[in-house]
């Protein structure tokens, strides 16, 4: 079993990933944004983020020979599902990733671990999760760990 703070960490994190892909969903459905990276032998690398979905793509030479953040044009469709486009005539490479995937993954995974990793009540054993209410000996009898009561009242 993981350490509380631990515990508490992962779930606070995945929270926010599943809100920061939600974000950048709705803001790529919204707005198109494109990051293009020119060598210096005219090979291109493309991030492309816009109509829910990331596209990154290598291209033999730059459409336009600027490096650097700038709106996208919305005319990059991304399908539904994941593909990878290859033409190697052209030494073209394509991946396109939906966000909804990703998206989804998150927000099931941070449900999960949240629903998993709750507290257990207070007169249950917190490493195991034993009922231990009229335990006497102060060790929890399924897993041997000992017991420090808060209160007699809650024992009973």
């Amino acid at each position: 079993m993981t350490h509380p703070r631990k515990r508490r960490f992962i779930k606070c994190f995945l929270a926010a990933l599943s809100a920061l892909l939600l974000g950048t969903c709705w803001v790529s459905v919204e707005y198109g944004y494109g990051y293009q990276w020119v060598r210096a032998n005219g090979k291109t690398f493309q991030v492309i983020l816009c109509r829910g979905g990331l596209a990154l793509n290598s291209l033999p030479r730059a459409p336009c020979h600027t490096t650097g953040l700038d709106r996208w044009p919305s005319g990059v469709a991304i399908p539904p599902w994941p593909t990878l486009d290859t033409d190697s005539s052209r030494s073209i490479v394509a991946f396109h990733l939906p966000l909804w995937m990703p998206c989804v993954a998150s927000m099931i995974l941070t449900v999960i671990l949240w629903r998993r990793f709750r507290p257990f009540p207070s007169t249950h054993c917190q490493s195991c999760g034993y009922n231990l209410r009229g335990n006497e000996s102060g060790i929890c009898a399924e897993c041997g760990t000992s017991i420090a009561w808060p209160a007699t009242a809650e024992r009973l």
